[in-house]
């Protein structure tokens, strides 16, 4: 063999042994995808022990009563009265509830509800969803899961959480 057969079979193998190792090393860079099970797609309601918790809390009485919103979905109204006067500044829900036709649904706030000077708190909350052409209905709700997260004057983050039959 001549000295430029040579040069070529090197040059072949060298690219060859290159390509592998550029595929092994992207391999190498991917991550697995996440199993089901450990992606959580919402929040979940706390389970909280209430002793743990100030006695204004403890003492809150909280009612959750199905109605219907304007928009023709079943609602779920929440009232809490018994908030000390200037004690709390404002809160955050988180509401989880099992349907007939949808699995696990909830709503939640994203920014506290000013609360400030209040003793008491009523929020309607949608059993469903609405776009601009359709509304998709919860069917079959009976009780709803529900956390209640103060803000209060003092910095404290007191919690309230139970399940409301309705």
């Amino acid at each position: 063999m001549d000295k430029r057969k040579i040069g070529v079979i090197a040059a072949v193998i060298i690219v060859l042994v290159g390509a592998v190792g550029l595929m092994v090393y992207q391999k190498s860079q991917v991550k697995p995808a996440a199993t089901p099970s450990a992606v959580s797609t919402s929040p979940t309601v706390a389970k909280v022990d209430l002793s743990t918790q100030p006695a204004w809390v403890q003492n809150l009485e909280v009612t959750a009563k199905k109605g219907r919103s304007a928009n023709g979905l079943d609602n779920v109204t929440v009232t809490v009265t018994g908030i000390p006067a200037n004690t709390v500044s404002g809160v955050t829900y988180v509401m989880q509830y099992q349907t007939t036709n949808k699995g696990t649904q909830g709503a939640l706030s994203m920014t506290p509800i000013d609360l400030t000077g209040r003793t008491t708190f009523s929020k309607a909350i949608d059993l469903g969803t609405c776009s601009t052409s359709s509304c998709v209905r919860h069917e079959g709700v009976t009780s709803v899961d529900l956390e209640l997260d103060f803000v209060a004057l003092d910095g404290s983050k007191p919690v309230w959480e139970k399940t409301l039959d309705l």
